[in-house]
């Protein structure tokens, strides 16, 4: 039996050429989600600090 090469093989081979091409951009992507998970985290914590600054300079009051 023989193969036929034809337009059949040209979607797997442009695979590798997608994947060089939007495998960084995703990459960037999720870089991107975790930076802004962390910095959200780093703001919670942050309010959380100040509110409790404010309640004890209410205290001293």
């Amino acid at each position: 039996m023989r193969l036929r090469r034809g337009r059949g093989a040209l979607p797997r081979e442009g695979g590798g050429v997608l994947v060089l091409i939007f495998g960084p951009i995703v990459a960037l992507l999720w870089l991107l989600a975790g930076r802004i998970t962390l910095e959200l985290a780093m703001v919670i914590f942050r309010i959380g600090a100040d509110l409790h600054a404010v309640r004890e300079r209410r205290d001293l009051e």
